[in-house]
Formats: structure tokens, sequence, C-alpha cells
């Protein structure tokens, strides 16, 4: 029988934390993004700037998206210029399988993003 006690335990649960640095909206997320979770990046995405703001994820924290969270980075960003950093490799391999909208950008951390954006408002 397999020990899964020194395994961590995964939470379906959805922690977002925001911020702004340097004049940019950057909602820190943490936890997994599934269908039950995604209407919650959802509202705290709604709750950010003016769609006419650029809007940094960083998902450093986070180990799982599924179709329904990349829904929402999708629908973010037909409105604004949206950047994605810190993913872990499953996430950039799940990332780069999907077709997504020209301003959906990922880079690969949160100074790289906050550079993108302050650069090319």
């Amino acid at each position: 029988m397999p020990n899964h006690a020194s395994q961590p335990v995964r939470s379906w649960e959805l922690r977002i934390g925001s911020e702004t640095l340097a004049g940019v909206a950057v909602l820190r997320v943490a936890g997994r993004i599934s269908g039950r979770t995604a209407p919650l990046l959802a509202q705290a995405i709604g709750a950010g700037p003016a769609a006419d703001h650029p809007l940094i994820l960083d998902l450093t924290a986070v180990d799982y998206i599924s179709s329904a969270g990349f829904a929402v980075l999708h629908a973010a960003a037909s409105s604004r210029v949206v950047v994605v950093c810190g993913l872990s490799d499953p996430l950039a391999t799940t990332f780069g399988l999907a077709e997504h909208p020209p301003q959906l950008i990922r880079e690969p951390a949160l100074p790289n993003a906050l550079e993108r954006v302050t650069r090319h408002p």
C-alpha cells in the first residue's frame, strides 16, 4: 500500500490577493483554478481596474487550471491586455497547448510582466 503521508495535500480552494505595483494592478492567485473556482477569479478580475488598463495575473502559486479557468483568462483578454506570469512547468505546458487571444501574454516572472506593461502600455 503506497504511503501518501509525504505527499502535499492539494486543495481545490482558490485564494486571490490584489496589489498595485508601479501603477499596475496585480492579482496574485494561489490554489487551483477549476470549474468551481473560476467564477471567483472572474469576479476578482471584474473588480480590478477599468478594462482599458492592463492586468497582471501572478500564477506562481497555482498548480492547476481547467478549461473554465482558460475561459476566464480569454474573456478578460478580450477587453484588455492580460499578462500571466509565474507559470509552473505543468501550467506552462498546458498554456502552450491552447490557442490564446493576442492580448493574453505570457511572461516568465512578475518583474518581466511589470516591464512588459509599463514599457508597452
